[in-house]
């Protein structure tokens, strides 16, 4: 066969995939925002003053959301990082650093729901948190774990080799040049890492379904008045699932799922700034 009729069915092939994969995107986006849209306008704009905080509306499950993000992140983020590091610049082709990999690899592949039920056991009732926002975020914690630190060391591990050495013949040492060097360089893909997981979290339900409940309030400490991560609620994806399954209500199923795109983009942006500032870029 001609190698342009090759090369052109070929082009074809890739534009119709590209064109189903934006068709299939728009579609799902229609579906959301047509019948949520109405239901979202009503439950998150059309509320009194007094009724802002009510504890059956959308900004307690957007609330505990977001503080079930930013807690996981704040737990899981330095121990990844820290662990690529010793993989990827001390441990490299090790045997032990083989096994850890191999045990990582692992972890990442076992069901949600397995992490639910251990959760379950050892933070709510082992521990005595109870359905809380730390209880789930420390079952997240175990479960992305493994992910963000692969991803990590794939990142530290594309730093060329160059940039190391330039900086060991400057005089640098070892910390001074994986604090310089290899971690600025490294942060775009480390970002996708962190992007990766706040999806996770955002779209998690099994896990958190035994973790942190799927009570509609607000995570409010009744001594205190202040928000607590030791405080029970419910994030939108369990919401959106009860919404449908126990009540048949796609409308405000569908208002939920629009409220969880807005949070992953807002998230997302907040994420690239962090990592745009981090990489001094």
């Amino acid at each position: 066969m001609n190698r342009k009729v090759v090369d052109g069915l070929f082009f074809v092939i890739l534009l119709l995939c590209s064109f189903l994969a934006v068709v299939t995107l728009g579609s799902i986006f229609w579906f959301i925002f047509s019948n949520g849209a109405e239901a979202l306008y009503t439950e998150l704009f059309q509320l009194s003053t007094n009724d802002l905080f009510a504890t059956a509306k959308l900004q307690a499950m957007f609330v505990s959301t977001v503080m079930l993000v930013l807690v996981t992140l704040m737990i899981i983020g330095p121990f990844a990082i820290l662990a690529a590091i010793y993989l990827n610049e001390y441990a490299k082709n090790s045997r032990l650093a083989a096994v850890i990999r191999f045990l990582v690899d692992v972890l990442a592949s076992i069901p949600s729901i397995i992490y639910g039920l251990f959760g379950m056991a050892v933070f709510t009732q082992l521990l005595q948190f109870g359905m809380s926002i730390i209880s789930g975020a420390m079952t997240l914690s175990l479960m992305l774990l493994p992910i963000l630190m692969r991803q990590t060391e794939l990142a530290l591990a594309q730093v060329p080799t160059s940039y190391k050495e330039a900086s060991f013949g400057l005089g640098a040492t070892r910390f001074e040049t994986i604090w310089k060097v290899a971690l600025p360089n490294a942060m775009p893909s480390i970002g996708v890492g962190f992007l990766l997981v706040i999806g996770r979290i955002v779209g998690e339900s099994a896990a958190l379904l035994f973790t942190v409940g799927s009570f509609v309030r607000m995570p409010i400490n009744r001594g205190s008045g202040l928000l607590s991560v030791f405080e029970a609620g419910t994030t939108l994806t369990i919401r959106a699932f009860i919404e449908v399954k126990e009540y048949g209500n796609v409308e405000v199923a569908a208002a939920i799922g629009i409220l969880i795109l807005m949070t992953v983009v807002a998230l997302n942006l907040m994420s690239k700034l962090v990592i745009w500032v981090a990489g001094g870029r």
